[in-house]
């Protein structure tokens, strides 16, 4: 298939755009929201979509907010047709299809439609179309080709039609694999003989068991007396590590005893330099105190001064500001004078425009109107013509029935020549006639015939059996083109096609004058006019009736407008001069307001002032008769004298413990409880693995230990035998397996040669002469070689991985163009390919574009400035 022409109108925001695409390579260049994605959408579903769908999809290529249809037509070569394709979607739908090349056809609506369907269904790999398309946004990735009905027939035509599967004897290949499934499974080659290696394993594992125990009943002999002589030992040394420990723990106490008066007494200054601490505070606390009533009543006595300047300077503001707010007021009396005149210029202006506006509806009305009636008078005269184009199409095409069914009557009519020796009275059928002496008649006989010779002679005529079928034909032909005379009321051709001419002038004539009552109306209905007329009589009455008679009403529109013009500079003028007041008014009021607040703000500081030094007054009074400045000052010195005495006591404390070494003395205390607990400890653990080891012992005399070991030596040898016969029978089924797999799949690997050519053909252009794939049986990349290293496809960076899945496109386009193949359309690609590769990525595509067709679309200029084949297309708005 090749796409010659695209035209979309009023498909999503394309209100109408040609696109000629060329055989080769075709570049659409443009920038976003340009509509180039509609251009693969609107093929899409001009192919799939039926002009009545009520998809979401369909839907949605309506242009917003507008009632439009959606057109779309495709010219495209396929099967020796050059065909015109196209379906208007939403609204006034309709499908046509007109085909030329072989045969000539015009088909339209649902017929249409299901035609140009069945047609690619034969024609054309859609599946193949679909997976080659490279839709913008998607991330491109390996596409699966193996499904493509058309690639591997072009594949099959390639390597000569060679079926992969003959170099196998299929015979021999089920064969192996049933034996190969005995042993191992299909798909994963798991071995199936899993419970015989678990038994032989488990039998393994049963007799080292036994062993070991046999091993350890050994070493538990040996370990119980050793066990024996560890119990007796540490009966012994108990009862002296807990003497030791008891000794220990009574020279602790003592020590303890001294720590705790020590402790006693740390706790007794410190409560005593907490108290000295607190007195020193409140001394400190009553001194600032008394600073701070000093500092406030300072600070009254400025807040007086300033207070006073302040007021004065508020005065003066405050009769600034009244001047300014009486001259604001004067200009926006003048300003609401302006605008009242304003209004009424407007309201002038929009009167004489609504009434232009109802001259021209009046005009408009009365041309439809007249075309209205030219309009009935052609549908009145077509109604009365009966022949139209089918009509005269079933006319002639009876009229060629009737000529065929008369010629073939002819051709096989039997031919009867009689000639009389005397006049003779003959009847022939059921007409008597008289034949002269020696006169030959003759006639044909397409039916059964009677001939009589009165009173002498019965002849009966009968022709073939398929003349007679041919004469009814005839008939019939006949009679039906009688019939469509009678109902169009005509006698021959000439006068049928002389109606038709006419019925189809007047057709046109309709056509053209809808078209003129269309392009007048403009989307709207003769009653909306109606209507506008009505609505735009009764606003002008209204206005003239219910307008001021000063000043005057202007006498047009141009009046009208520079009235209002006028009024708009003397507003402009009037608007700065305001616009100046009140920045003036609103900076005084400013200036004001900041004087108003800091006179608020001093009133309050001083209050505040006076406020805090009642406060401190009141709070050093209230102390002082609590406790009075000298009495504070002799607790002071009494708590300092008991804090010194305390201090010599904890010193001698301190001394006396420090040459008795505590920690020392803790140290051993500690040792001689963990060595008796240890001790303690060992001797229960030890008395326990004696119980264990003399019971164990006793069990294994009780079981038999020796028998089960022979027993499982010999079991082991019988299943060890058996093993290794089913392993050497597995293995030679596994290789005769693998070896039938390897010819076939190098059948199948030489099938997809081809397409491995291809992609490498290309890949050479992009990556250097050392670029190699590998193709996997579902004629996927696997793998990558260049410059002797091989990387798997997804260990490839992202640009690579871009770059091959278009490389494998391209190879799988070129290959189906020699059955005519489909086109390859890439939306907005190489987004991750450097310079370098850009430019080695265009020549792929341009090698590829002289076999196939190529349609790029992309939002980039100049990323595909390296296809130098590519017929450029630039879109604009």
């Amino acid at each position: 298939m090749r796409l010659h022409k695209l035209s979309l109108r009023n498909w999503r925001g394309i209100q109408h755009r040609d696109i000629e695409f060329d055989d080769g390579v075709t570049l659409l260049e443009g920038p976003n929201e340009i509509g180039k994605s509609s251009i693969i959408e609107a093929i899409q579903l001009l192919f799939s979509e039926l002009d009545s769908s009520n998809k979401k999809q369909v839907k949605s290529v309506q242009p917003a907010g507008q009632d439009l249809g959606s057109e779309v037509s495709v010219e495209f070569s396929v099967a020796g047709y050059r065909i015109t394709y196209a379906k208007t979607y939403n609204k006034n739908r309709s499908t046509t299809v007109h085909i030329s090349g072989t045969k000539n056809l015009q088909e339209t609506g649902r017929s249409a439609h299901e035609w140009v369907a069945k047609l690619l269904s034969e024609q054309v790999d859609m599946d193949l179309w679909q997976t080659l398309l490279v839709d913008q946004g998607e991330q491109i990735s390996q596409i699966k080709l193996s499904s493509s009905v058309s690639l591997a027939q072009a594949l099959d035509n390639v390597a000569g039609a060679t079926d992969a599967t003959s170099l196998e004897d299929e015979t021999l290949i089920s064969a192996a694999q049933r034996e190969y499934e005995r042993y191992f499974t299909l798909k994963t080659g798991r071995i199936k003989y899993t419970e015989l290696i678990d038994a032989t394993e488990q039998t393994r594992t049963r007799l080292a068991e036994l062993t070991g125990t046999m091993q350890q009943l050994e070493q538990d002999q040996n370990q119980q007396k050793m066990t024996a002589q560890e119990v007796e030992r540490l009966r012994m040394a108990l009862p002296q590590m807990q003497e030791a420990e008891q000794k220990e723990t009574q020279r602790w106490q003592k020590l303890q005893e001294k720590t705790a008066a020590l402790t006693s007494k740390k706790q007794t200054l410190a409560e005593i330099e907490n108290q000295l601490t607190r007195t020193l505070e409140t001394i400190q606390s009553r001194t600032a105190l008394v600073t701070q009533i000093h500092d406030q009543q300072n600070a009254s006595a400025q807040f007086n001064h300033e207070i006073e300047s302040l007021k004065q300077n508020l005065l003066q503001e405050s009769k600034t500001l009244d001047t300014l707010n009486s001259g604001l007021a004067q200009l926006q009396d003048e300003e609401k004078e302006l605008r009242s005149l304003e209004k009424l210029a407007r309201a002038d202006l929009t009167h004489l425009e609504k009434k232009t506006q109802l001259t021209q509806h009046q005009k408009t009305l009365s041309q439809i109107e007249s075309i209205d009636r030219e309009l009935n008078e052609n549908l009145s005269a077509i109604s009365n013509i009966p022949v139209d184009a089918q009509a005269l199409a079933a006319y002639v095409q009876l009229e060629q029935t009737l000529a065929v069914a008369e010629a073939k009557a002819q051709v096989a009519s039997t031919t009867l020549t009689l000639t009389a020796k005397k006049a003779l009275p003959l009847i022939i059928g059921d007409q008597p006639i008289e034949i002269s002496e020696g006169q030959a008649h003759k006639f044909s006989v397409s039916k059964a015939l009677h001939i009589e010779l009165p009173n002498q002679l019965d002849i009966e005529v009968s022709p073939p059996e398929s003349t007679a079928d041919l004469a009814q034909q005839q008939q019939q032909a006949k009679t039906q083109l009688q019939a469509l005379q009678a109902e169009l009321g005509v006698a021959d051709l000439q006068s049928a096609t002389a109606l038709a001419r006419q019925r189809s002038d007047r057709e046109a004539d309709v056509q053209q004058l809808k078209s003129q009552q269309q392009k007048i109306l403009q989307d709207l209905h003769t009653s909306e006019i109606e209507q506008q007329i009505d609505r735009l009589t009764k606003t002008c009455t209204q206005y003239v009736n219910n307008r001021v008679d000063t000043p005057s009403p202007p006498a047009d529109t141009h009046i009208a407008a520079e009235n209002v013009r006028q009024i708009e500079q003397k507003l402009t003028r009037l608007q700065t001069q305001i616009d100046r007041a009140r920045g003036e008014y609103k900076a005084q009021e400013t200036t004001t307001a900041g004087v108003k607040q800091a006179l608020e703000s001093k009133i309050a500081q001083n209050l505040a002032a006076k406020a805090a030094t009642d406060a401190l007054t009141v709070s050093l009074e209230s102390q002082r008769q609590k406790r009075s400045d000298a009495s504070l000052a002799d607790l002071k010195e009494e708590q300092q004298k008991k804090a010194a005495d305390l201090r010599v006591e904890l010193d001698a404390i301190a001394e006396d413990l420090t040459q008795q070494n505590v920690d020392a003395q803790k140290l051993l205390l500690d040792n001689a409880t963990d060595s008796a607990h240890r001790t303690t400890i060992e001797l229960r653990q030890q008395e326990q693995a004696l119980a264990i080891l003399n019971d164990r012992l006793e069990t294994a005399r009780a079981n038999g230990l020796h028998e089960l070991l022979v027993k499982a030596e010999t079991q082991l040898v019988q299943l060890q035998q058996e093993l290794s016969a089913t392993q050497r029978r597995a293995e030679a089924a596994r290789k005769l397996w693998e070896t039938l797999n390897h010819h076939r799949d190098a059948a199948r690997q030489a099938y997809l040669q081809p397409l491995k050519q291809h992609i490498e053909a290309l890949g050479t252009l992009v990556f250097g002469p050392t670029f190699q794939v590998e193709i996997a049986e579902d004629w996927s990349i696997t793998h990558r070689t260049l410059n002797g290293t091989t990387l798997t496809f997804d260990d490839l960076s992202i640009g690579a991985k871009e770059q091959l899945a278009i490389l494998m496109r391209l190879a799988a386009a070129q290959l189906v163009a020699r059955q005519d193949g489909v086109p390859l359309f890439i939306d907005d690609a190489l987004g991750f390919s450097d310079p370098q590769k850009l430019n080695t990525m265009g020549a792929a595509i341009a090698a590829a574009g002289r076999t196939c067709q190529i349609i790029i679309l992309t939002c980039a200029p100049g990323r595909y400035a390296n296809v130098g084949n590519a017929h450029l297309i630039r879109l604009t708005p």
